[in-house]
């Protein structure tokens, strides 16, 4: 799961070069990031996580994150078709989503992805960045109760 949750900061890296200016502290977005590694880590790897549940938990979480009242902006037209298409390719049938071997399988499958990845998300991501630091970043502590209370309604969706 690191090396994933790398590959998003060298992807919101990527997507800020777009930018005219830096919009948000790098530092400030990697703790976060650290805090969302070790909030997905001791929550949804507490026990063997099936990649068919990780699917439905997604479609069902992922809607409460990608919207204007937590990013601040609407997010992208087709982020749901990107999302399902990463979903369908790299999300095989493993019966641990936490084992080494299919999180290495995962991270190398989104990051031969990752190309496209950036040239969908970097366009909207450069011209909304502001908007996305003051309402996410900038506000992560009212943030991250919220975010642990939809990792852990995706974990019930996971598990159930």
């Amino acid at each position: 799961m690191q090396k994933l949750l790398y590959a998003v900061v060298f992807f919101i890296l990527s997507a800020a070069a777009h930018s005219d200016e830096r919009c948000f502290d790098y530092k400030k977005g990697k703790a976060i990031l650290k805090e969302l590694e070790g909030m997905v880590e001791y929550t949804l790897c507490a026990e063997p996580l099936p990649a068919e549940r990780v699917r439905s938990g997604i479609n069902a979480v992922l809607p409460r994150v990608m919207n204007k009242a937590f990013l601040g902006v609407d997010p992208p037209d087709n982020w749901q078709a990107m999302v399902n298409e990463v979903q369908q390719t790299c999300l095989k049938d493993h019966g641990n989503l936490c084992s080494d071997a299919a999180q290495r399988e995962v991270e190398a499958c989104v990051s031969a992805q990752l190309p496209a990845l950036i040239l969908f998300w970097a366009p909207w991501f450069a011209e909304h960045c502001e908007a996305i630091n003051k309402a996410v970043i900038l506000n992560w502590k009212q943030k991250k109760p919220q975010v642990q209370q939809w990792i852990n309604a995706f974990k019930q969706q996971a598990i159930n």
